[in-house]
């Protein structure tokens, strides 16, 4: 696998980057889990998603099922990059859509524990 920095940061990222919109909607947990165990294999360590994804099952739902998946392996999250967008709604609420870090970026332990 080749690598790229991202950005101007030391950060080392593969240069595939694996796309999961369609991860639990379209694909199973059984295969999406087998396809990130075997991307992470090849050497993938760049992994993009978005709060939105889930489709028919809800959004979030695709985040969800990444979480299930680091989950298994907590030595998972210190190996991959997780690339994420926040700015679509995720509901009807007003406050349910945009860019602010404390209501759209921080996990919702990091929001309690304020």
């Amino acid at each position: 696998m080749k690598y790229r920095r991202l950005g101007r940061s030391a950060l080392r990222v593969s240069a595939l980057c694996l796309g999961t919109m369609n991860f639990g909607p379209r694909t199973s947990e059984s295969e999406s889990f087998a396809i990130l165990d075997e991307a992470v294999a090849a050497g993938v360590n760049f992994i993009d998603t978005a709060n939105q994804y889930g489709g028919h099952l809800g959004v979030g739902a695709t985040e969800a099922l990444l979480g299930q998946w680091l989950a298994r392996d907590r030595a998972r999250r210190d190996r991959i990059v997780l690339a994420t967008k926040v700015h679509e709604p995720m509901s009807d609420d007003v406050n349910d859509r945009g860019l602010s870090a404390r209501l759209h970026i921080l996990s919702r332990e990091g929001r309690m524990n304020d």
